[in-house]
């Protein structure tokens, strides 16, 4: 039988689109790719390296195939952009004892809304006032604590999932029916049978892209976005760097810091999504993971660190401080992603000029197609990602989509 040199892989944990340039870093660094997934298809086994078809959910099965993998497969650590599959790859990285040890229990904390909730108000992070219900009948008592207007969403779904703003009780109701009309999240986990209903934090939306390692938390950058509203409240644009004067910034970063040690994170990259009310920032979420959405790619032209390296780099036991920069080559970076606010006729055209300042841009419906409205960041329609010399990256991309005339018209189908 053929003596096969051992090779360095990284196993990643659950698949997330948009990671071929992470490959090819790795690849650099002759480290080899390993995918984890509960279904690998012809595209990701021809992306990947090694492919471990094995049902995600089930950890001893995983934790049996992994020891099944050939001698000549060295695991340099587990890793996961993905944020359903947090909690599995650092329970993973602990019991093979590859890498960097992650913090188990912030990252079960991380992906359950809840927990994140209840940790940040009892430590005093947060005033959110919050409720957790199971059905739409625990509602109005649930109201009799909290000040309308609500958001009500699931505990363990992601991408905008579900999430919605409620006026009144009725709303709430109807919300609450929504999500407990489906019974598993968008990966088929079984959806938290308690429902989160917490108080509106009002003001413009941002997030801190960090990392922690050894416990000491570093704060990257600041990602400003916007989302479509209510009801849903779907990402519609991010833009790198955020602007805030230093006093707000030294705020918003010893915030971070403190919901990190308080909620358990280490040696992982995290996406904290705050709002910045009147009375000062107030955390939404804490994803355990790289952010979404391009940002890794806005923080890299912009910072010189590219995210999802960098988590990748401490997860195979590196520090914070020995990971090599790109060179920066913009001021700001921002991407913005195309909606249907409506079902309809999409109608857009080819740019007539080229635009230099755009670094891509991919729309996945044919002009004159039918659309149904966009209800989640999972069914957008494409997006359109620019850079700039100066701070007006955002309006670059509103330029773009000006000159290709994209739009939605109500035509009466899909209904």
């Amino acid at each position: 039988m053929q003596d096969f040199q051992k090779r360095r892989f990284v196993a990643f944990v659950g698949v997330r689109a948009g990671l071929e340039e992470l490959l090819d870093w790795l690849k650099a660094q002759d480290i080899y790719s390993l995918l984890i997934s509960s279904k690998c298809t012809l595209k990701e086994s021809l992306t990947y390296d090694y492919c471990l078809d094995v049902d995600l959910d089930d950890e001893a099965a995983v934790i049996d195939a992994i020891k099944a993998l050939p001698s000549w497969v060295e695991l340099a650590c587990f890793y996961t952009t993905n944020e359903y599959r947090v909690p599995v790859a650092a329970k993973l990285a602990n019991y093979f004892k590859v890498g960097k040890s992650v913090a188990v229990d912030g990252a079960v904390n991380c992906r359950n809304k809840k927990l994140v909730r209840k940790i940040l108000f009892d430590n005093g992070l947060s005033k959110l006032k919050y409720k957790l219900v199971k059905s739409s009948k625990e509602v109005m008592a649930a109201s009799m604590f909290l000040r309308f207007p609500v958001i009500v969403k699931p505990s363990n779904d992601a991408g905008s999932r579900f999430v919605f703003k409620c006026d009144d009780m009725l709303e709430a109701c109807a919300a609450v029916n929504e999500i407990t009309a489906n019974t598993t999240n968008y990966v088929g986990q079984s959806i938290d049978p308690e429902i989160l209903i917490e108080e509106m934090a009002v003001g413009p939306e941002y997030s801190v892209e960090s990392c922690t390692v050894n416990g000491v938390t570093h704060v990257i950058a600041i990602t400003q976005k916007e989302t479509s509203g209510p009801p849903r409240f779907i990402e519609q644009s991010h833009f790198v760097p955020a602007l805030f004067d230093s006093e707000q910034e030294q705020r918003i970063k010893q915030l971070v810091i403190q919901s990190h040690q308080r909620v358990g994170i280490d040696n992982v990259v995290t996406h904290t999504e705050f709002k910045l009310t009147p009375s000062g920032p107030e955390i939404i979420e804490i994803n355990g993971r790289p952010g979404g959405d391009h940002i890794p790619e806005l923080v890299k032209y912009t910072t010189g660190i590219c995210l999802s390296e960098l988590g990748a780099h401490i997860a195979m036991g590196n520090e914070f401080e020995t990971y090599v920069k790109h060179p920066v080559i913009a001021e700001s970076a921002a991407v913005q992603f195309f909606l249907a606010n409506e079902n309809g006729e999409v109608e857009y055209m080819a740019p007539k000029t080229v635009m230099p300042q755009i670094v891509k841009s991919q729309i996945t419906v044919q002009p004159n197609s039918q659309v149904v409205e966009t209800t989640n960041n999972y069914n957008r329609l494409g997006y359109v990602l620019a850079i700039s010399s100066n701070n007006d990256a955002l309006q670059v991309t509103q330029n773009y989509i000006d000159s290709i005339g994209f739009k939605v018209t109500a035509n009466g189908c899909c209904t």
